[in-house]
């Protein structure tokens, strides 16, 4: 099985980010659209039916743009859904968040044209099968991304910290009742605080925590980033660049 992304017109209308890329691309919480699909269902992506202008995208490690046919048993899934990632029941046709469908069992082969026929309505290919209630969010909204960003983060971080080794963190100085989290190979210098008051705090390898910092959770800290001497506030995912929504490092 593998899973195809559909960008329905709400998600074509998601501006400024719709003009560069679909919707699955999109980073929600500590993952992109895309990867927490592929985590809940241990499943790889064949490419998403989006935008006509964005038939040529073409980013390293990023969904493509499906032509052609699209084979039976392929899991079409819409954009906007991004589900939780606790593992799904891949014995379903279908999957529900919040009484909505988020994605389909493709029958029988079909094409991109039919699909976009329908109007990108996932509605139009679900059987009579099984269909089960999953965990996830809507993002009805482009400003979703960041009006739904603390719950995402406080729910993905102890799920992501469970795919890497963990270094011990009774040597460091932590607040809160939350979880704190540093993968192996990340650095932490002296005087530095993690603040899980508000939330979880996770720190990836390859970051490094320069002394007298201050991060506050929730708040993910991803590779190659060095905060020196400041107070990086909660409801923070941190990246290999400024482009904190895209990218294609999980």
């Amino acid at each position: 099985m593998t899973l195809v992304f559909v960008d329905d017109a709400r998600a074509r209308d998601f501006q400024p980010f719709a003009m560069t890329r679909p919707c699955c691309e999109l980073r929600a919480g500590a993952l992109l659209v895309r990867q927490r699909w592929e985590k809940a269902t241990g499943e790889a992506t064949i490419g998403f039916i989006g935008a006509p202008h964005l038939l040529d995208f073409d980013e390293a490690g990023a969904a493509q743009s499906v032509s052609g046919p699209i084979p039976a048993g392929t899991i079409l899934v819409n954009s906007r859904c991004a589900v939780g990632l606790a593992e799904l029941d891949l014995g379903a046709t279908s999957w529900i968040c919040h009484g909505k469908l988020a994605a389909v069992r493709l029958a029988e082969a079909t094409d991109h044209a039919s699909i976009q026929r329908d109007g990108d309505r996932l509605e139009s290919f679900a059987g009579h099968g099984q269909a089960v209630e999953i965990e996830g969010t809507w993002l009805d909204q482009v400003w979703d991304l960041v009006r739904h960003l603390p719950a995402l983060l406080s729910s993905d971080i102890p799920h992501v910290a469970e795919w890497t080794d963990q270094d011990p963190t009774s040597n460091l100085t932590t607040l809160g009742a939350h979880p704190v989290f540093i993968e192996s190979g990340a650095t932490i210098e002296p005087f530095v605080v993690l603040d899980a008051t508000s939330g979880p705090v996770l720190v990836r390898q390859g970051a490094k925590v320069q002394s007298f910092t201050r991060l506050v959770g929730p708040c993910l800290r991803r590779p190659l980033t060095r905060p020196h001497r400041s107070l990086v506030h909660r409801l923070c995912t941190f990246g290999l660049s400024p482009r904190h929504y895209k990218g294609a490092e999980p």
